[in-house]
């Protein structure tokens, strides 16, 4: 079986653009260049819902920390085994 590939994408909420997709999580929240601008998981090659939803583990890097809880989820859906015990650390850009 393959190994799902998990990505990061950047959105800007207040401007509705697109800013990026990142294999690499440090550049995902590195390109957010407001407090606008989010970080949420996604597995590449793989389509996301139709309908409008709230997005698991899309977070705000300039204004909150990573919560543990959706690490452990994207842990285990792109895969992994074991756990996922605390955030991990990030930048903020100030």
């Amino acid at each position: 079986m393959k190994m799902k590939k998990e990505v990061f994408v950047v959105w800007d909420v207040h401007q509705g653009s697109f800013g990026g997709v990142f294999e690499d999580k440090e550049l995902a929240i590195a390109a957010c260049y407001s407090d606008g601008c989010g970080v949420g998981p996604a597995i590449l090659n793989e389509v996301g819902p139709k309908e409008e939803v709230d997005w698991p583990g899309f977070w705000f890097p300039r204004m909150e920390e990573e919560p543990v809880e959706t690490l452990q989820k994207i842990h285990r859906e792109a895969g992994g085994e074991g756990m996922v015990t605390e955030t991990p650390p990030s930048t903020l850009l100030c």
